[in-house]
């Protein structure tokens, strides 16, 4: 299976509510986060500084590279040349490249991503040649110092830049360097195919004993990353003992993020195999995996680890981030719809709705169910009192770190090519001007999808250019040029054209309800998630505005749910009110659905949360609620209880 290759990012030209969401970014946190994250400030080891010489350099270049190019702004551009030329001459014979006070692959599995991408935009060939030098090294190396804890499991997480320089050089090192690392890194093939895991992390460990060895471990681990002195390689046989312990396997394979990541391994290796069965193995985990811990949103509970389908479990930032990621990439080598959905689906809800409006502040964790973000103690597996909270850097700074691509790296996977034909298999609107495929193309997605129901295609400039689009599941309708076309819904298709042409998708207007692994329910509209918004008040924590940390408290009732008759709600009304300018705007929903409701009289708090819809509810007065766009929401009820089963 042939991959798809994205286009370098100059040949996109964000538009709509997207590029205005990527502004807000760089206006927000990625393009100031420097001055108030001493991690990603001029301190960093990465920059020759003596900070932070982990992970946190990398994850923030990985997004900032993207974000830099699709806007083409020259400061963050400037940004970007700086942190690169950094790692290009960082390299050393001790450790590949990088901080000598770091020995571990994992931080420099994350810089190839973004260095990677950073070819993409500018084509220097510096970075191939830096690349390949890398890989002959790690080569030599690994099996006297294998892949160690983190970068364990995740070994296979380079792939994207590994398959990029093997397809340029075809050096032999590279295939014989995956092999390796398939070999050390933990079994995921193994995991997604006989799922071990189906019970909350605190049936496995007792959260109590776990806390105190995290707090004795902690500061010891903190003192060696901050030390400047250059450590010595373990050697394989404590490395490959410690990767087995019983501990660290569970901590690492009950981890949310660990396994955000992993569901494109086996998309990678059976691609790169040949093997159909091994590329299958990520769907089949993934249902295995949300049959017991799935959530309304479309991920697993992960705060940090697996934790059931409770509607009020968290979710941490990095692992919206992270499988968004995964599932383009799976798209980008299967071209499965499915992907398509399922991205779309995190980037239009879940990962907006962790982010203030205007992108200045997050969250570590969401709840699908969030009745308040604040410092109270919560049913949180592995997190401190702010987790829940919005700032710079709440709880751990992975994600402070690692936020930034989400919007960017969806940006650049808007178009596709395989050197004979263009594929748009994610919609947002954006404007592409190429010459990938030996011609001049000129091609305008002209879209407010997904807060309007209309994708029109127009073709500028192209001479009978073969072009695949996704048919989404709710599609309506296909045109060209005014004339229906048949189509299968959740499949693609490819259509013939030249200049002047117009393809448009329409899309359905109805809404959906959804059961989810809890017996709770949730409402679909296309590829957005609704929830009942509530009221909120703001209060200030600490900070300089508006990069400050603040807490949202409820000031209203949340144990509502819709009323269902004849298998669908009872609408009395929908707004309609699209804020461009601010896309997931708190106080302006592209669509507002009023809906009949009943309070359940038996639906309460439990642990400062919102305790789990109640399977038998007991309703009582009916009122109307709204139903807004889940990443328009601050507090929410996103998992409702069933109503056709109340007493």
């Amino acid at each position: 299976m042939q991959a798809l290759k994205k286009l370098p990012q100059n040949n996109i030209k964000v538009k709509g509510w997207l590029e205005r969401q990527l502004i807000l970014q760089a206006e927000g946190l990625s393009g100031n986060i420097q001055k108030y994250f001493p991690d990603l400030s001029n301190d960093s080891a990465w920059l020759g500084g003596t900070g932070e010489a982990w992970e946190r350099g990398p994850y923030y270049l990985d997004g900032l590279v993207p974000l830099a190019f699709l806007l083409n702004d020259k400061e963050l551009i400037q940004k970007v040349y700086v942190w690169i030329e950094a790692i290009l001459a960082s390299k050393n014979n001790y450790v590949g490249f990088g901080p000598l006070r770091n020995v571990d692959y994992w931080p420099r599995m994350v810089a190839q991503k973004a260095l990677i991408s950073f070819y993409r935009a500018t084509s220097d060939q510096r970075v191939i040649d830096f690349l390949l030098d890398y890989y002959k090294f790690m080569l030599k190396s690994i099996d006297k110092s294998p892949p160690y804890y983190w970068a364990a499991a995740r070994a296979l997480e380079g792939m994207e830049a590994m398959l990029t320089v093997y397809e340029i050089t075809q050096d032999s090192a590279i295939p014989s360097l995956i092999q390796k690392l398939v070999e050390y890194g933990y079994d995921w093939f193994a995991y997604f195919n006989n799922f071990e895991y189906p019970k909350p992390m605190t049936k496995y460990t007792i959260r109590p004993i776990f806390k105190l060895g995290k707090a004795i471990a902690e500061p010891i681990d903190q003192l060696i990353k901050q030390s400047q002195r250059i450590p010595k390689y373990k050697s394989a046989r404590k490395v490959l003992s410690f990767n087995q312990n019983a501990l660290v396997k569970l901590i690492s394979l009950t981890h949310g993020v660990n396994i955000a990541m992993a569901y494109k391994y086996p998309v990678y290796y059976g691609a790169f195999m040949g093997d159909k069965k091994l590329i299958e193995l990520a769907k089949r985990g993934f249902e295995k995996i949300m049959k017991r811990h799935g959530l309304s949103i479309g991920l697993h509970s992960s705060d940090e680890h697996l934790m059931g389908s409770d509607a009020s479990q968290g979710v941490e930032l990095c692992t919206v981030a992270e499988q968004l990621y995964s599932f383009e990439e799976a798209l980008r080598i299967t071209q499965d719809s499915f992907y398509a959905d399922m991205a779309e689906f995190y980037i239009f809800n879940a990962f907006p709705a962790t982010f203030t409006q205007d992108m200045t502040a997050h969250q570590y964790v969401q709840q699908p169910n969030q009745i308040a973000a604040d410092r109270k103690a919560r049913q949180f597996f592995d997190t401190n009192k702010e987790a829940n909270i919005f700032g710079i850097a709440p709880n751990f700074g992975c994600c402070a770190a690692n936020m930034h691509q989400g919007f960017p790296k969806f940006a650049e996977n808007l178009v596709y090519h395989d050197g004979k034909k263009l594929y748009f298999l994610l919609y947002s609107p954006c404007e592409i001007t190429t010459d990938c495929l030996g011609q001049n193309i000129h091609i305008k997605e002209i879209t407010q999808y997904p807060f309007e129901d209309k994708v029109l295609f127009e073709i500028v400039k192209a001479d009978k250019l073969d072009i695949v689009f996704r048919i989404p599941k709710f599609t309506k309708s296909l045109t060209l040029n005014g004339k229906s076309v048949d189509f299968v819904k959740g499949e693609n298709i490819e259509l013939n054209v030249n200049g002047g042409d117009k393809v448009e998708l329409l899309f359905e207007d109805k809404l959906e309800i959804v059961n989810n692994p809890d017996s709770s329910i949730s409402i679909k509209r296309n590829n957005i998630l609704l929830a009942m918004p509530l009221p909120f008040e703001e209060r200030y924590v600490r900070g300089e505005r508006p990069f400050h940390y603040r807490e949202f408290v409820p000031k209203g009732d949340f144990n509502f749910s819709p009323v269902i008759t004849d298998g669908g709600l009872e609408i009395t009304d929908i707004k309609r009110s699209f804020n461009e300018d601010l896309p997931f705007d708190r106080n302006g929903y592209a669509f507002e659905y009023i809906v009949k409701a009943k309070q359940i009289t038996n639906w309460t708090k439990k642990y400062n949360s919102a305790s789990s819809p109640p399977l038998n509810p007991v309703t009582g007065q009916q009122q109307n609620i709204s139903l807004v766009p889940y990443g328009n929401t601050y507090l929410r009820i996103a998992q409702f209880a069933d109503l056709r089963k109340r007493t």
